[in-house]
């Protein structure tokens, strides 16, 4: 009984990491001018993170990051709910608060057993220099430029599938060409060394410092620190990181890198 067991939950698990990947981007993007890498690294078989990138009909790009409390397959179940209601709402509305409320009331109608979700939806319009940003209980991205990394002063709301009276406002930046925006899940601040010490916000700004580089570079050296900074300590919670690199006006239109 224990071995079959056993192979039952192994299976479970399985299944629910192959829902999660199916439901991460695998391929480059087209839109020009655009350099995006992810990093999806569970603690366990499973994670509760997941990201995603697509495209709206006007040209602006999407860029997504979360996180779903408790694991397995009904965590994956969530998060693959999560991830089709904000694509096809986002296609039908274009913005990221209205889309936010408008998930967020239908995930408060649904059965998860009191899990939440934590988002933050990213739409970026190159063509006009503009940034939308609505956050649901989730880390604002961190905004570089010219080697300079800080967080992005914008302010998050409650949870998903709490309250379906939560309103999620969409707040508005300018940004140039050259600018780096990082997106993360705890995962990455949360972890440890060997002493206790927290890699924090300012572990990530302190390897991305005076860094212009690819998205693929920028991920790889976030992860090299915190891989140089823990040691042989576990990580705490899954770690997740979206990097997004504009070009430079003068840039030419490069390849695009996605790492899973």
């Amino acid at each position: 009984m224990g071995r079959v067991r056993a192979e039952a939950l192994s299976k479970e698990m399985t299944q629910a990491r192959e829902i999660q990947l199916a439901w991460l981007p695998r391929q480059g993007v087209s839109v020009p001018k655009l350099d995006l890498a992810a990093i999806n690294q569970p603690t366990n078989h499973i994670s509760g993170d997941f990201y995603n990138w697509f495209e709206l009909p006007d040209g602006r790009m999407v860029v997504t990051i979360g996180d779903v409390t408790g694991h397995g397959l009904s965590a994956a179940f969530l998060m693959a709910t999560t991830q089709l209601l904000v694509h096809t709402t986002m296609l039908r509305l274009g913005d990221p608060g209205k889309t936010l409320d408008e998930v967020n009331r239908q995930l408060c109608t649904q059965v998860f057993n009191g899990q939440f979700v934590t988002m933050l939806v990213c739409v970026l319009d190159l063509e006009n220099g503009r940034l939308e940003v609505a956050a649901a209980g989730h880390y604002p991205p961190i905004l570089g430029y010219n080697g300079h990394f800080e967080p992005l002063p914008a302010e998050s709301q409650l949870v998903l599938g709490v309250d379906a009276e939560a309103r999620y406002p969409t707040e508005v930046f300018d940004i140039l060409p050259g600018t780096t925006l990082v997106l993360y899940t705890d995962g990455v601040i949360d972890a440890r060394s060997p002493d206790g010490a927290r890699f924090g916000l300012a572990g990530i700004v302190e390897s991305l410092r005076g860094r212009t580089e690819t998205a693929q570079g920028l991920v790889d050296s976030v992860v090299g620190r915190i891989n140089h900074f823990r040691g042989t300590q576990e990580l705490p919670d899954d770690l997740t990181l979206v990097c997004i690199q504009t070009q430079p006006m003068s840039a030419r239109h490069g390849a695009e890198a996605v790492s899973v």
